[in-house]
């Protein structure tokens, strides 16, 4: 179904969606006409690990230079290309770009209110194939720079919020096309509940709006999730909603693939039909909760003991989900060419924070949800932290004690790759902490 709609600043665009008894029936027939995953305790293989050799290639262990223009004071957003790995700080609000081999090499941009700098970074996106660096700047609009930082253009004025209505937001460039992922969208006031809860934008240069998608799990509840939206005026009174995980978004293969939140299917984008069409429908025999439950900020304990899908991602040969029931992490690997799914579980644990507004205190997971991953092709174990169109990447911190612990683990475990191993083990020695963080990449294949 298409709907019209017009959105305040932006094009006139269309949401293609699916609703009602109509929607489910859709549903039941894409589930069996494409494949599916199975992650019933029945048909899962229960294993210690899931060997990173599965799926990574090779490795890159990879130092950051460390001297008095790229100290990094914290890392809150990382891409790497074929040539250059790019390094976002919360701290110094400053993008830093360095070489595959960790040399400095500049920053891009400068902070400050003039016309060509930025301030309040939010997010970055690069470009390869043009050499370019697009700032998205809470209050600076949407500004662009070459791989050198020199200021190029600005995209257009409009600051962040009046680009999405969501907390959490992110920007993906794919084959010259802009999109735009937002969750929930529920932190502004929305005017036409049921045309602009979308989740999926694709923009043009200048960030008009081309075309829209919304959530699946949206439809019918349109009306619930205004009223549930964050009211800052309010946050006593209302236990807004969140999100229960982010969208999780990959382009492995040059291919643009994605799971919205709280749906059970992996959809890719048809660059020839201008539409993202399901891939993989995933079952499972665990109860997820009611929807107005599992949604709100402020959960209760229980909540957290239905199952979630909490990340998503791709390799050659094999579908990644990790998912998590109560303090457990499952951590699943799906066959591609046999459609057999194996399971490692983690540890997580869930903390209570007070808030001072609230009379009951929020959950959440501490130090977030772990991976499953033994490095076995140079030692230890291996957590993705984040994720580049055809790598993994682990951010070492230089903390003395995190660090040793780390050099006894890699030390008592077996690797594929014992040059590599003892160059791991040297590179980790030699951290202190006046270091910048170490990376380990993981090449897919």
């Amino acid at each position: 179904m298409k709907l019209k709609i017009t959105i305040s600043i932006l094009l006139i665009c269309s949401i293609l969606v699916g609703c009602g008894s109509k929607g489910a029936k859709q549903q039941v027939a894409l589930a069996e006409s494409i494949p599916t995953i199975n992650l019933s305790e029945d048909n899962v293989q229960k294993v210690q690990s899931l060997p990173l050799s599965d799926a990574v290639q090779t490795i890159d262990i990879v130092p950051l230079e460390a001297n008095d223009e790229s100290i990094l004071s914290d890392i809150s957003g990382l891409q790497v290309t074929a040539s250059d790995i790019w390094v976002k700080t919360y701290k110094d609000q400053a993008i830093f770009r360095f070489s595959r081999s960790g040399k400095f090499l500049n920053k891009v941009g400068k902070i400050g209110q003039g016309p060509e700098e930025y301030m309040q970074l939010r997010e970055f996106v690069v470009d390869d194939e043009k050499k370019e660096v697009t700032v998205i700047s809470t209050i600076s609009g949407v500004k662009v720079y070459d791989y050198e930082g020199n200021y190029v253009r600005r995209r257009t004025p409009l600051m962040i919020d009046k680009l999405t209505n969501g907390a959490e937001t992110q920007f993906v460039n794919y084959q010259q096309q802009t999109f735009i992922f937002q969750n929930l969208p529920i932190v502004r006031p929305i005017n036409h509940p049921k045309d602009s809860l979308w989740s999926i934008a694709w923009a043009d240069d200048s960030f008009r709006y081309i075309k829209l998608w919304k959530n699946p799990s949206f439809i019918g509840r349109e009306g619930e999730i205004v009223e549930h939206r964050s009211k800052p005026e309010s946050y006593e009174a209302v236990n807004y909603w969140s999100a229960t995980a982010d969208m999780q978004i990959d382009k492995y293969n040059q291919e643009l693939t994605l799971k919205f939140p709280d749906t059970d299917s992996i959809y890719q984008y048809d660059t020839e039909r201008n539409d993202f069409v399901a891939r993989y429908a995933i079952t499972s025999d665990y109860l997820k909760g009611d929807y107005g439950e599992v949604h709100l900020w402020i959960k209760p304990r229980k909540t957290f003991n239905y199952f979630t899908i909490r990340n998503y991602y791709q390799s050659k040969d094999y579908i990644y989900l990790k998912a998590n029931k109560g303090e457990e992490i499952y951590h699943y690997a799906y066959n591609k060419k046999d459609g057999t799914v194996r399971r490692a579980v983690r540890q997580g644990k869930l903390v209570e924070r007070k808030l001072p507004w609230f009379s009951q205190p929020y959950i959440g997971f501490m130090n977030g949800i772990p991976d499953a991953f033994s490095n076995d092709i140079c030692g230890g174990d291996f957590q993705m932290d984040y994720r580049s169109a055809g790598c993994w990447v682990e951010v070492i911190k230089p903390e003395p004690e995190a660090i040793a612990e780390r050099i006894k683990n890699i030390e008592t475990s077996e690797a594929l790759n014992a040059t590599q191993k003892e160059e791991y083990l040297k590179v980790l020695r030699e951290m202190n902490e006046d270091s910048n963080q170490t990376l380990v990449i993981a090449n897919l294949k």
